[in-house]
């Protein structure tokens, strides 16, 4: 939850920076962009970007503790 609050503070900045400073249709380009940052930066924390065989070989070596870090910071 605090993830999504962080990302919905940046969201309202970027729409009253686009209001202030550019022009309103600004604010659809500003949030889709936050947005695909936050998804492009939470597939390589994840390791989405590997192929089958390297996300088998990483899955079989990884322990309990690793997976939910793993997946925490992603």
């Amino acid at each position: 939850m605090k993830y999504f609050l962080i990302g919905t503070g940046l969201s309202l900045i970027g729409i009253l920076l686009a209001i202030i400073i550019w022009d309103v249709h600004m604010i659809s380009n500003i949030t889709s962009g936050i947005g695909f940052i936050f998804l492009i930066v939470a597939c390589i924390f994840s390791g989405a970007f590997v192929n089958g065989d390297r996300m088998r070989a990483n899955l079989a070596m990884e322990t309990k503790e690793n997976w939910v870090q793993r997946n925490k910071i992603a």
